[in-house]
């Protein structure tokens, strides 16, 4: 049950603070009989071919409230819909129809639609709205492996809820900020354990929650019309939405880095590959309009020049502006840095770059080892530290 509610959920001009299950998992803690009913659980969700279920969860910190309605439809082997609900306007949907992704976020009145590179379930684990009302755990492929995942203790008992007898989980917690966290699942008890119902609360914070799920369906034939994506009006088309929301793989410290082709002012041209076993590469993204971009470029100039001859290589990836522009600032500013284009911010697409300045940097066996979002103080300190460590052959990042 990892990462339960560890979001905050951005409703318009509210938001409401949900924690999350972070804590390492204990299998001592685990009683047997919870293991035993987490297997059957899970092998139950596994098996469904459809499901549909519509749910409200109300969440309360400090005497704050929030409530939001959900929808979800899932059909494999991939179809997916679902849709948040506040104050009855559909505030985020995600549709999912083979590869062809569609995605509304009502605060930004935009969407995006897409062909989807990466797997139905590999979408689900870094969709946040899925996460908080368990859609990924359920529907993920793995529905034990997803119960137990960060769980610090867990026991099965039964309760009634609504008159009728259930199957309780209840799973405890340790979680960053806030404390520890008790959850009750409850299940139907017979042979389909539909979740009908989950509550939460911290034990340190005053923090409660409670999510009810209604009107399930399953494997029962679930139409087109669920998994059809159309744009609402007034809202425009963002092709860096997803990205923008995290509703995306994002690149981590310890992962190759993407490769693409670097394009000079002058229509120079050279991989990224092309660097591989030979130099450390930093890759700064930014534009001339950008204050803290223009704090960064001096420093990052005066490094790079500093490792020059140790094996390092730096470049300035400008987003989104035109040659003309990039020339002028750069003989004006003096700056000997390489600059290389970025004209419709694909290459920062690859790299989750959705603010600038963004600067990473990737080591002699093409892996990212550090990502510095922003600019501070520290920043030519920390990267100079950092580039000494990888000339010394070290890495930065785990594994």
């Amino acid at each position: 049950m990892t990462k339960l509610l560890s979001k905050i959920i951005r409703t318009g001009a509210s938001a409401v603070l949900v924690a999350g299950l972070c804590a390492q998992a204990s299998a001592a803690e685990i009683s047997p009989a919870a293991e035993k009913e987490m297997a059957r659980i899970g092998q139950f969700y596994d098996n469904l071919n459809s499901v549909r279920f519509d749910g409200v969860m109300k969440a309360e910190v400090s005497g704050q409230g929030q409530e939001m309605k959900f929808q979800v439809a899932h059909r494999k082997p991939g179809d997916y819909a679902r849709y948040l609900f506040v104050d009855g306007k559909v505030q985020d949907a995600l549709v999912i129809n083979g590869q062809d992704l569609g995605y509304y976020f009502a605060p930004a009145k935009a969407w995006q639609k897409d062909t989807m590179t990466e797997s139905f379930h590999d979408v689900l684990s870094y969709d946040s709205t899925s996460e908080m009302f368990l859609a990924d755990i359920l529907l993920g492929g793995d529905a034990h492996k997803g119960l137990l995942k960060d769980v610090t203790a867990a026991s099965v008992s039964e309760k009634e809820l609504d008159g009728e007898v259930k199957r309780v989980l209840s799973v405890s917690a340790e979680v960053e900020q806030v404390g520890q966290m008790n959850y009750e699942l409850y299940f139907d008890a017979g042979d389909e354990p539909i979740l009908r119902q989950v509550t939460g609360k911290s034990a340190t914070v005053p923090l409660t929650m409670t999510i009810t799920y209604d009107k399930w369906t399953i494997n029962q034939e679930l139409g087109d019309k669920f998994f059809g994506f159309d744009p609402p009006a007034g809202a425009s088309e963002n092709k860096q939405l997803r990205q923008m929301v995290g509703l995306i793989k994002t690149i981590q410290p310890g992962e190759e880095a993407p490769d693409f082709e670097l394009v000079g002012t002058g229509g120079d041209k050279m991989k990224l590959s092309d660097l591989e076993g030979d130099k450390v590469v930093i890759l700064d993204f930014w534009a001339t309009w950008c204050g803290p971009c223009r704090d960064a470029m001096p420093i990052l100039a005066e490094v790079a020049g500093e490792y020059a001859d140790k094996g390092v290589v730096a470049y300035a990836v400008n987003v989104r502006e035109d040659v003309k522009t990039i020339q002028g600032f750069m003989e004006k500013q003096s700056y000997s840095l390489p600059v290389k284009l970025d004209p419709n911010g694909e290459i920062g697409a690859l790299y989750n770059v959705s603010g600038i300045p963004k600067t990473i940097i990737i080591d002699r066996d093409g892996e990212v080892q550090a990502i510095h979002s922003g600019f501070s103080r520290e920043y030519g300190q920390t990267l100079r530290k950092q580039l000494d460590t990888l000339i010394a052959g070290d890495k930065l990042a785990m594994k």
